[in-house]
């Protein structure tokens, strides 16, 4: 649609409703992607503890080897859904950013050009505020189950060779 065009109160409507509903999906998919973390998180946490517990209780290596295989089950099955999870969200914030783009062109708004969804800028950085793009909050999800898996992988092979 041309800059000069003018858009009828349907559109307007629809471009509107489309924006709010990709805002929502976006925003919901975000809550249900950081429950998924702390739920997997929580598991494989209270696995530690307890393979933690087989050292101290002097269990057979056999039987203590069972909490590291399954917190490396555990953490590739969180390792797929986190970057599931990252794919979709970041899916999400373009069709979002497209969506936004769509109705500030169509009605001629230019000042909103700076001002696109899920990008501040303007942003004061401190030691407490920071954004670092290789371990954002968005790639956390598939970052953090590799850490877990590399530590389960690396307590196996101490557990079998010891």
């Amino acid at each position: 649609m041309a800059k000069n065009d003018k858009l009828d109160k349907t559109q307007a409507n629809f471009l509107t409703e489309a924006y709010k509903l990709r805002a929502r999906l976006y925003s919901e998919h975000t809550g249900r992607m950081w429950t998924r973390f702390n739920y997997l998180l929580t598991a494989n946490i209270a696995l530690f503890g307890f393979f933690l517990n087989s050292l101290f209780e002097k269990m057979p290596p056999l039987n203590s080897v069972l909490f590291p295989i399954g917190g490396i089950i555990i953490s590739i099955i969180w390792y797929v859904l986190g970057t599931q999870d990252r794919y979709y969200f970041e899916g999400f914030r373009v069709q979002t950013q497209e969506v936004e783009k769509a109705i500030t062109n169509a009605l001629g708004i230019e000042q909103l050009e700076k001002r696109v969804f899920a990008k501040p800028e303007k942003v004061k950085t401190s030691f407490l505020t920071k954004r670092w793009q290789k371990i954002s909050l968005s790639r956390l999800p598939a970052l953090v189950p590799l850490v877990f898996l590399l530590l389960w992988i690396f307590l196996l092979l101490a557990r079998i060779l010891i």
